[in-house]
């Protein structure tokens, strides 16, 4: 290569380079800062709902250009003072001699503006960046939905305007911008009664329950966010009344970022649960023989709500005489109004019993007078007929 040809390239990338930087950020190759004035960025997608997007999409450009070496952002308070000396609003930097005449007044070289639009799980982020001087635009487009997103258009910015590059984008900056939570999976620890339970999260099996007390199953590796947790096992659930339902047992958890929630299942059988639904009134009294000779009654007063959401109300009255060869118990059970009498006697050293229904209830008596030198039992119940405890089988 002659010493001509050498000078020539060398000519070429100096001249390569110095048209880089003049188009790039003239007034940074000379020696000066490039000054910035902010105008704003603004919601493009239909659903107001995003508009808060705006401010967190705005103040992180600002930092990052207001700390970027070579560049000035111009005070927001003098632009306002500008538009409004010169009649304008915001919205009509959209024309380019407009936001000349503007950014000159103001002693920017570029004005900065820009949009974005909501994607679903992301968004996208256009920022234009006016030349006061030529009018010519230039463009920088992303797309995500962390605030790496904001950070990536200001690298580029950064460069093309200044000539520095700089590093911006971390994984400390990985934080949804949308959900405004860290992405950081967290972890549900879930302590179950059961044995061998199926565990779900939002419908997708992940282990078996340890059915000890003290000893969680833990549910990890999950996105911060809502998620249902739903445990089955047959016979074992939830029974919602007053319709009477079955179903597994679940709940709703909200997942914090990088934390643990700990959730506790008190699950049982549905035969118990359906014992508890059936019985309105269960209990005994014992009369002892010292007080035979004096009056005994009770009332006791239930109500329930059957399966088709109908409140029903009632009581009972217990009566007993106990002489020396037997016992009489007279009882009135009252449901909705209505009155039935039903009349129990049994013979010393004996037991009797007596099983009734009425209308949606069942009643069942039983006096003990085996004792009659010692005391008198009676025993009542009444349940309700309208659910049985082995209809879980059936429904």
């Amino acid at each position: 290569m002659t010493a001509f040809s050498a000078t020539r390239k060398y000519f070429c990338l100096v001249l390569a380079a110095a048209l880089f930087l003049g188009a790039a950020g003239g007034a940074y190759a000379q020696g000066k800062a490039v000054k910035i004035g902010f105008v704003k960025i603004e919601n493009s997608s239909e659903d107001p709902r995003y508009d808060y997007l705006e401010g967190i999409v705005s103040g992180t450009l600002l930092y990052d250009l207001s700390n970027a070496p070579g560049l000035v952002v111009v005070d927001r308070a003098l632009l306002d003072n500008i538009l409004k000396e010169q009649e304008l609003i915001l919205s009509d930097l959209v024309k380019a001699d407009n936001a000349v005449r503007v950014g000159k007044i103001l002693g920017a070289d570029y004005l900065l503006k820009g949009d974005y639009v909501f994607l679903g799980n992301e968004i996208r982020l256009n920022v234009s960046i006016i030349n006061v001087e030529s009018a010519k635009t230039m463009t920088f487009k992303e797309t995500g939905s962390t605030e790496n997103l904001v950070h990536a258009v200001c690298e580029r910015i950064i460069e093309r305007l200044t000539g520095n590059q700089v590093a911006l984008r971390s994984d400390e900056h990985d934080r949804s911008i949308i959900s405004l939570k860290d992405e950081k999976p967290g972890s549900i620890g879930l302590f179950c009664n059961l044995i061998d339970a199926e565990i779900f999260v939002d419908d997708q099996f992940v282990c078996y329950s340890t059915g000890k007390a003290n000893v969680p199953s833990e549910l990890t590796g999950l996105k911060p966010g809502k998620h249902t947790v739903r445990v089955r096992l047959t016979g074992f659930g939830v029974v919602k009344a007053p319709e009477i339902t079955f179903s597994d047992w679940q709940q709703a958890v909200d997942v914090k970022p990088g934390q643990r929630q700990v959730v506790r299942a008190q699950i049982t059988l549905f035969t118990y649960q359906l014992y508890d639904l059936q019985k309105l009134l269960s209990d005994h009294v014992r009369i002892e023989a010292a007080d035979f000779g004096k009056p005994f009654s009770k009332e006791m007063e239930f109500e329930y709500v059957d399966r088709a959401s109908k409140k029903h109300k009632g009581n009972l009255k217990l009566s007993l005489a106990a002489a020396e060869a037997q016992a009489e118990l007279k009882a009135e059970l009252t449901l909705d109004g209505k009155k039935r009498s039903y009349s129990l006697t049994c013979p010393a050293k004996k037991r009797t019993k007596s099983d009734e229904t009425f209308g949606k209830v069942d009643i069942k008596l039983e006096l003990d007078y085996y004792y009659p030198d010692r005391y008198c039992r009676i025993e009542y119940r009444v349940t309700r007929n309208d659910i049985s405890q082995d209809m879980w089988h059936k429904e």
